[in-house]
């Protein structure tokens, strides 16, 4: 990925446009685990930033080669609306426990 090539897009954006595969949820997903907001421009990444990006998108990749992953059917009223093949819901806990170490909390889960 040339993240400084496209300084003006969102991380959002750039995830979509980039990685073929990559729905718009999962898009945002990935951006909330790479601890994040998707609407961030990419010129205003610092190396740090760019670091965790790249982190978060190896350990993905990572799962996809070693059939490590678990797709996810999104369901809408017991109607399935899309499908990833990643759990979304891991991906929410991930970001959520990132924060929580960030903010270096004494909470026990």
């Amino acid at each position: 990925m040339h993240f400084y090539q496209h300084p003006d897009k969102s991380l959002e954006r750039f995830i979509l446009d980039s990685i073929l595969g990559f729905s718009p949820l999962l898009s945002v997903r990935f951006c909330f685990r790479s601890g994040l907001e998707p609407s961030i421009r990419i010129g205003s990444l610092n190396d740090e930033k760019v670091k965790d990006v790249s982190s978060v998108l190896k350990e993905i990749i990572q799962q996809i080669r070693t059939s490590t992953f678990k797709p996810c059917i999104v369901f809408d009223n017991k109607v399935p609306v899309d499908f990833h093949c990643l759990d979304i819901k891991a991906l929410t806990i991930g970001y959520i426990l990132r924060q929580l170490m960030r903010l270096q909390t004494n909470i026990t889960i």
